[in-house]
């Protein structure tokens, strides 16, 4: 059997075997889209109501273009004279309660179901999925409240050291939080330097700075300029002068 023909029994099976679940891995513009719609048709043509087919994609715009195709291909049927009569019935109450089928990102499947079933989610009914925009406000207060010690001396000791390694701390917080959020259950893998001591990694290029400094007070032609580059103390900090080490 060649690829092509692989190809055209597997699209056939998607339609006609629709008792039977998929795993469908194909490239980009390769008809994944079209197929998983013809299967719905097939659904729909075989008796099954269409508020219990769900068809859940990763982003807004595939949805709306799901719901377009989906709504086009009912349309035609329910309309066509050579299809018959018992399927033009039902492909026609199919596109009066289109709407009653869940064509939409997984975010906004899981909050339909969390708003069905708010206690056995054990969550308020009002909760609501929130933005990007919306919830960093709401990292920014976790985030007050762990620099007043709100949540423990431990977390606050944390801070300190997250504070002084970050430019600018709460925007880093901000927008990481986030991102460990939707990990969570990621295991996050980090090594330590075997030296915290930032003096020993850096010695040899210090002291190779601090000779050079000193050439350049002693011999201001080398700078460039002609007119000398100041005292030693505007260079560099008066302990690393001449004489008393690095």
């Amino acid at each position: 059997m060649t690829i092509m023909e692989q190809d055209a029994l597997a699209r056939t099976r998607i339609t006609s075997e629709i008792d039977r679940n998929f795993f469908v891995e194909a490239a980009a513009g390769s008809g994944k889209t079209s197929s998983l719609v013809d299967r719905m048709i097939a659904m729909v043509g075989a008796g099954i109501d269409v508020s219990k087919i769900c068809a859940i994609t990763f982003t807004k715009a595939a949805a709306k273009e799901f719901y377009g195709r989906f709504q086009k291909q009912l349309m035609e049927r329910s309309s066509d004279d050579k299809t018959e009569a018992v399927l033009r019935t039902r492909y026609a109450e199919a596109l009066r309660n289109i709407d009653l089928c869940f064509m939409g990102t997984i975010d906004s499947f899981s909050d339909m179901l969390l708003h069905e079933h708010p206690l056995e989610a054990g969550m308020p009914s009002e909760t609501k999925v929130c933005s990007d925009n919306d919830a960093k406000p709401q990292y920014l207060a976790e985030y007050a409240r762990i620099k007043c010690g709100e949540y423990g001396e431990e977390l606050q000791k944390k801070y300190e050291l997250f504070r002084s390694a970050q430019k600018n701390a709460d925007e880093v917080f901000a927008k990481c939080i986030g991102i460990f959020t939707e990990r969570r259950e990621a295991e996050f893998v980090y090594s330590l330097p075997a030296d915290m001591d930032v003096n020993t990694p850096f010695t040899t290029w210090k002291n190779k700075l601090v000779q050079l400094l000193n050439m350049l007070v002693d011999h201001p032609e080398y700078a460039g300029s002609g007119k000398g580059i100041g005292s030693r103390s505007r260079i560099y900090p008066r302990k690393y002068d001449r004489g008393r080490g690095s």
